[in-house]
């Protein structure tokens, strides 16, 4: 469920039906008016939306087909509450199992990005080498939401060395592995390796694209291993940047980090200035010495520093602080920490009553 940029409107995906029946609908509640609308997605979108992108006007709401877990060939589209209009933007005539068609006969579309100057959609594009199917070419392209053809940014093969921009929709977190800064000058991309859990290529980390001066290099602004800074020696397994968003300035980001340790889960938010790469946790656990020291239960906090690590985390409307939610110990609630962090623990500012 995403909220408008107004926040005005909610827009959610669901499915009615069962089996050979089942259609997927988006649907839309408008809180001015308590309504709620429905609309069945065209039959030629594939699989289920894995974010909502809401344009700054309200006017349109962005989502693609998902090309990486679901493998479906993946466009632009658009979906328009004021008159229930679905419109493909990047249609290549290919829908369905992208590693099943002719490579080179069809792109691959997806995370999409609103420039809140101009109003257009910045996006990544992909295009299967037919020579090489598994490698494929990687550029920033940017499409009107109302008319006209999708036009290239900047061309940034060597950057990725043939690989798609990878997400994993079952930890998808903040605005995502890709935004574009509020000043519309940057796109901030996370590229990570598909097994990032066991094993990661010097090229994964934080870059940063100028989408203004096409002539500047990509900056590999911060490697995974800078990522570990804050992680204890006695972690299993390392910080994987997962998601990240622009702070309000355009000159800083905040980037989540998490591990895949099911049993002692850890996740590390990072504020990151974009000058020169510099790194400050909001919450450094880098000093605790041992597991029993994470999940103790401290007697003047009263709350073990393991909740400092929370569920998931998103910016304030005005993305000028950073609010976490933590569900652990019985206490179920928000934290905010202004940014940059100032080295306290943050706050609980809302504590719900209820914990399930």
């Amino acid at each position: 469920v995403t909220l408008s940029t107004s926040g005005a409107q909610l827009v959610w995906p669901q499915a009615e039906g069962r089996f050979w029946n089942r259609e997927g609908e988006l649907c839309t509640y408008t809180f001015e008016s308590a309504a709620t609308e429905c609309v069945i997605a065209p039959d030629n979108f594939y699989g289920y939306p894995y974010a909502f992108y809401w344009s700054p006007d309200d006017a349109y709401v962005a989502f693609t087909e998902n090309p990486i877990q679901q493998g479906y060939e993946s466009d632009i589209w658009v979906f328009a509450p004021a008159n229930q209009a679905y419109i493909n933007l990047t249609d290549d005539g290919v829908d369905g199992d992208w590693v099943a068609e002719e490579p080179g006969s069809y792109t691959l579309d997806y995370l999409p990005m609103w420039h809140h100057r101009d109003n257009l959609i910045y996006f990544w594009r992909s295009i299967p080498n037919p020579d090489f199917p598994l490698s494929v070419t990687l550029s920033i392209m940017r499409v009107s939401p109302e008319i006209g053809e999708a036009e290239t940014v900047r061309d940034l093969q060597d950057m990725r060395g043939g690989e798609l921009i990878w997400f994993n929709d079952a930890y998808w977190f903040m605005d995502g592995v890709s935004a574009l800064s509020p000043d519309g000058r940057h796109v901030a991309v996370l590229t990570i390796s598909e097994e990032a859990d066991t094993g990661m290529s010097t090229s994964d980390g934080l870059w940063l694209v100028d989408v203004e001066d096409v002539s500047a290099p990509p900056r590999h602004l911060v490697t995974v291993d800078d990522f570990q800074m804050a992680n204890p020696d006695w972690s299993a397994a390392p910080l994987v940047p997962s998601g990240l968003s622009w702070q309000a300035n355009s000159e800083r980001l905040v980037v989540l980090a998490q591990n895949a340790d099911q049993q002692e889960p850890l996740v590390v938010l990072y504020d990151v200035n974009i000058a020169d790469g510099a790194l400050t946790p909001v919450v450094d656990f880098s000093g605790l010495p041992d597991i029993e020291a994470y999940t103790a239960q401290p007697d003047d906090v009263g709350i073990p520093p393991r909740w400092y690590s929370p569920w998931t985390a998103s910016m304030s409307p005005e993305n000028d602080k950073l609010l976490m939610y933590q569900n652990l110990a019985n206490v179920a609630g928000l934290m905010a920490s202004p940014l940059p962090p100032t080295g306290d623990l943050p706050g609980l500012d809302y504590e719900s009553e209820l914990t399930d």
